[in-house]
């Protein structure tokens, strides 16, 4: 029997925020996203839309003072450097993404089961939308990580009856994920978005 101090090899390295039976690409999503949340991300200062990190995110005309909202940046970001490619191409804007998703083919309406490393996508207001990535959800519940959500990257959790969720972004339609999945680990964000 193996002491309760000793790792399993193939989990040695792991992160236990990604399910072990989740594809390769899904897989690097997460990671990178993650990644980003384990930095400790965050507007410098507070409320500027801008910092080191958060500059990495947009291309140097995006980095105005104050700064646009971070959070497709981020997203977009994240999937470039987790795939070498966005299926929605680089974008700072919710509606743009939105736009592109639907004719990539990528678009799932709200009745959608998102999978950990899809994109949830939120209308705000008339004028502004958000977006972060889903990790898990379960018993109606999302576990996202995303940018721009209170100053920062944020591992967080939101209901999937919060009607300003419109829908969701399928990254990697070739990697199906029909298991429920869930950390417990983010933190109530239902609050929070873009400003």
């Amino acid at each position: 029997m193996r002491a309760p101090d000793q790792r399993v090899p193939e989990l040695a390295g792991r992160d236990p925020r990604i399910p072990l039976d989740l594809g390769a690409k899904r897989t690097a999503i997460l990671r990178v996203a993650f990644g980003e949340l384990d930095r400790g991300v965050k507007e410098e200062p507070a409320g500027s839309n801008r910092g080191p990190r958060v500059d990495l995110y947009m291309p140097s005309w995006a980095r105005t003072r104050p700064g646009p909202p971070w959070c497709a940046w981020f997203a977009t970001w994240v999937l470039e450097q987790a795939l070498g490619t966005s299926p929605v191409g680089r974008t700072g804007g919710t509606a743009t993404l939105t736009t592109r998703a639907k004719e990539a083919g990528v678009w799932r309406d709200r009745d959608y089961l998102p999978a950990p490393g899809d994109l949830f996508m939120m209308r705000m207001s008339s004028s502004s939308g958000h977006v972060g990535f889903v990790a898990g959800y379960s018993d109606g519940r999302l576990e996202t990580v995303e940018g721009n959500s209170g100053d920062r990257v944020r591992h967080g959790v939101r209901s999937l009856d919060d009607a300003r969720i419109i829908g969701f972004v399928c990254t990697v339609p070739e990697e199906p994920f029909e298991a429920c999945w869930w950390t417990g680990q983010g933190e109530d964000v239902s609050g929070s978005g873009t400003r």
